[in-house]
């Protein structure tokens, strides 16, 4: 069997910790997080990138929800969701 399906076979969270492993220091050297550090969205629109399509159409829709998440409005005395929450 390919490497491919390797990973497939696994849990969806073992597949987002090798991705993260071998594609974030290749992200971060990028020359746009030099100076503020990217956010998970950030870090989701770039995994989900392609070099010769760009973004399809599920992903853009998936980062607009997720930025849909960050801007709602809070609640008084509620803490406003991160990033990181909107992506989870």
């Amino acid at each position: 069997m390919g490497r491919l399906s390797t990973l497939t076979r696994r849990a969806p969270g073992a597949i987002l910790r090798r991705l993260m492993s071998c594609c974030l220091p290749l992200i971060l050297k990028k020359d746009k997080y030099k100076e503020v550090p990217p956010t998970a969205i950030d870090l989701f629109r770039d995994l989900h990138c392609s070099s010769k399509t760009g973004l399809s159409e599920p992903v853009k829709e998936a980062i607009e929800q997720m930025q849909a998440i960050v801007a709602e409005p809070t609640e008084e005395g509620k803490d406003p969701k991160t990033a990181t929450e909107a992506v989870a």
